[in-house]
């Protein structure tokens, strides 16, 4: 992909998801998980996929990655709690979560 300047950046291109924790365990993703790849003026990693809403920015690529796996943990486990009264939009979206994981 090629590189070029933004507002905020530069960006790179894309980085993938492969697994990510569900509860105390990794998980494989049925399928790579697209993390926009952006690099801020300040030099920090940039990640970000709407679709599970992640944004990330961390001084180091390692680090970037660990907190999207986290991020997209705290929304599984969020849009598939039953102790919430979610609506039904929320609830679909927890579905969504739930497809993109071997579980």
């Amino acid at each position: 992909m090629q590189a070029r300047n933004g507002d905020r950046g530069e960006e790179y291109g894309v980085i993938f998801l492969h697994s990510v924790f569900i509860g105390e365990e990794m998980k494989k993703l049925k399928k790579p998980l697209p993390l926009t790849l952006n690099i801020a003026e300040n030099g920090y990693i940039q990640l970000a996929n709407t679709e599970y809403s992640i944004l990330v920015s961390s001084p180091n690529v390692k680090e970037a990655i660990e907190e999207a796996q986290l991020q997209f943990s705290d929304g599984f486990g969020f849009f598939n709690n039953p102790a919430l009264n979610l609506s039904p939009a929320a609830k679909a979206r927890g579905e969504r979560f739930k497809d993109a994981v071997w579980i």
